[in-house]
């Protein structure tokens, strides 16, 4: 395994590196998800 990747899985440090890319990378996903149901919401109740 490389070095990196096994610091990174064995240290605490590494799993909250991971956890913070997680979220990180998860909140604009879920952002647009969020805005795109309310916009298909929204055009319903329009109709």
């Amino acid at each position: 395994m490389h070095p990196i990747l096994r610091d990174m899985l064995t240290q605490p440090v590494g799993w909250l590196t991971i956890c913070g890319a997680l979220i990180i990378l998860g909140i604009p996903v879920f952002t647009v998800f969020f805005i795109r149901r309310r916009l298909r919401e929204e055009q319903r109740n329009q109709r």
